[in-house]
């Protein structure tokens, strides 16, 4: 195996979190082990790589698991298999012993299915749990965990919310603990996903928990207050200030029910008004501050955190995260070049395809990469070129009719004249890059 890692050493100890995730030749992996102690670990790469899977790897620690499926196979005696692994292992060695004939005898006998092992957690607490998968023929499948422990955190999945308007007819009569708040807003979100109806959206079992905040927090001459609630609804306003954009002049929210509503420097709206931007933003940061309510040390992951962002806003999320919420640890897997670069001490894994197609995790220094968005999508996410196809073509197409002698001055400047003319004058260094190392390649140079 090859291993991935890094000598990082995190600010904090928490001996419920993940020290590293090794996977073996499985699926389209090839072996490969990531450090995980960072504050934040991010996982690129192009669609297909496996970053969803490996993320969900250690989601499942948050009630977060969803089912694999296997390569249907059909022998020589017509019996159908489902393959779950991958050509670079043997085809699923048994780690349990095959048990023979049952004795005729005696009560029925369980007998575990044969499994093989296709990886391992390690917790910073030193224990291991290593990731099985079953043998059968069942097209779907779970991995295993043997030795699971306990981890606080919170998995957030690549899919936000979106969902029709629906107007608070009722409050609870008692303002309910953070952790059942983030449970019905879960749950809900999770419903969702799986495919399965609810009578509530998301976004209106939010604005319930904030409208019960908001009323029960402070109280009055007839109401007792309730301190948890003034904290919810106190903290998350905290929350929002460092999270949403300066931009939008966010000063305060405010229980008008049946609705919740933003003050702005420009004015109110209700939260049901959020762009899609703002209202993932919005969220996100609903789901990680209910969850530090009781604890601030915990892990979160987020598939693919960009989703419906604004390119300033994919710059500064993981930062303003990072700050809001010191002693989280995040593990996001993105394909945002914003997101890659948006921490100097994170531990960044870009997954890729090698010669035999297979996927590698390769740990990025990213202190020597470039640091424009244009060099990690370059350089990280492999792609060739950031312009439009249409350009690229022209370009190509220009530069092709220099290529022919070895670059004089004269030429330089008719290739800028060129380039000026078809509006691609900021493509000039990489066509005198081109030229130069063209030049050089030829015999006798």
């Amino acid at each position: 195996m090859a291993a991935v890692g890094s000598s990082f050493q995190p600010r904090y100890s928490d001996p419920t979190s993940f020290r590293s995730l090794r996977i073996e030749a499985w699926r389209q992996f090839n072996a490969m082990e990531l450090d995980l102690r960072a504050p934040l670990t991010i996982i690129t790469g192009a669609n297909g790589t496996g970053k969803t899977t490996l993320l969900t790897l250690v989601g499942v620690h948050f009630n977060w698991q969803i089912q694999l499926i296997g390569t249907p196979i059909l022998d020589d005696e017509g019996h159908l298999t489902f393959k779950l692994g991958t050509d670079l292992q043997v085809e699923l060695k048994s780690q349990t012993p095959v048990v023979g004939q049952l004795p005729h005898y005696g009560p029925p006998q369980f007998v575990p299915p044969p499994t093989s092992k296709i990886g391992s957690l390690q917790y910073e607490n030193g224990v291991q749990t290593d990731l099985l998968v079953p043998e059968g023929q069942s097209p779907q499948f779970s991995v295993h965990y043997e030795r699971q422990q306990t981890v606080e955190g919170l998995f957030l999945n690549s899919h936000r919310s979106i969902s029709a308007y629906q107007s608070v007819n009722s409050i609870p009569a008692r303002f309910s603990p953070a952790k059942e708040l983030l449970d019905a807003f879960y749950n809900e979100i999770r419903s969702r996903f799986f495919g399965t109806n609810s009578p509530k959206t998301s976004m209106l079992v939010m604005k319930e928990s904030l409208l019960a905040a908001a009323i029960y927090g402070e109280g009055n001459s007839s109401v007792v207050a309730d301190e948890e609630a003034q904290n919810v609804w106190d903290g998350f306003q905290e929350t929002l200030r460092l999270l949403l954009p300066e931009e939008l002049g966010f000063r305060r929210l405010k229980a008008s029910p049946p609705e919740i509503l933003l003050e702005t420097e420009t004015g109110d709206f209700t939260v049901d008004a959020l762009s899609g931007g703002l209202r993932a933003i919005f969220e996100l940061a609903w789901q990680i501050f209910l969850r530090s309510h009781n604890t601030d040390s915990f892990t979160v992951c987020i598939d693919e955190p960009e989703n419906h962002l604004h390119p300033s806003l994919q710059r500064s999320l993981m930062p303003s995260l990072m700050k809001a919420f010191p002693k989280v640890k995040f593990l996001v897997a993105t394909h945002s070049p914003f997101v890659v670069n948006s921490s100097v001490i994170a531990n960044v894994y870009a997954l890729e395809y090698d010669e035999s197609h297979r996927v590698s995790a390769n740990l990025l220094d990213m202190s020597k990469s470039g640091l424009s968005a244009e060099d990690t999508l370059r350089d990280v996410l492999g792609l060739g070129s950031t312009l439009p196809i249409w350009a690229e073509a022209k370009f190509n197409t220009i530069l092709a009719a220099f290529t022919t002698a070895n670059p004089t001055p004269q030429m330089i400047g008719d290739l800028r004249e060129e380039l000026a003319r078809a509006g691609l004058l900021s493509e000039m260094p990489l066509a005198v890059e081109t030229l130069v190392s063209g030049s050089q390649d030829e015999p006798g140079q």
